[in-house]
């Protein structure tokens, strides 16, 4: 099952909160419409991982839980953030439900990545992330 068909028949059973990475600036972890959908009691798909996406996943439990916030909110990736990237991400916060389940057929089309981004990278260098420890693991994964 991919994370499009989870989200999908998540939708059915309970609302979750859809967390978009609208855009970036700089080195960040995901590409502007990488996706997860932020539910109760659990998570589809990733923005990317560490303190950002802890984040996020506090964020959209808040609105889950029927509080207001700003459609689109900037999380600088430093050490404030405890993010060694140093870009900037927005992400936008939806609430989906039942309707959006229904409407499946133009939601996974909202949400597919391009043609051109799916599946590896290529002919990008990566290059040494100061955050991620030494050895050859301390290659940076992050889109520039």
């Amino acid at each position: 099952m991919t994370d499009l068909d989870a989200l999908v028949a998540g939708v059915v059973r309970a609302p979750a909160c859809l967390v978009r990475v609208d855009a970036t600036q700089g080195s960040v972890p995901r590409e502007a419409g990488a996706w997860m959908a932020v539910f109760a009691e659990h998570i589809v798909g990733t923005i990317g991982g560490g303190h950002l996406e802890h984040q996020a996943i506090a964020e959209a439990r808040r609105r889950l839980a029927g509080e207001p916030g700003a459609p689109r909110l900037r999380y600088p990736l430093g050490p404030a953030l405890g993010q060694c990237c140093g870009g900037v991400v927005h992400l936008a916060y939806e609430r989906l439900g039942v309707a959006d389940a229904a409407a499946a057929g133009a939601l996974r089309a909202r949400l597919a990545p391009p043609l051109a981004s799916r599946g590896a990278v290529r002919g990008r260098a990566r290059r040494p992330c100061a955050g991620a420890g030494p050895g050859p693991a301390a290659l940076c994964p992050h889109v520039d």
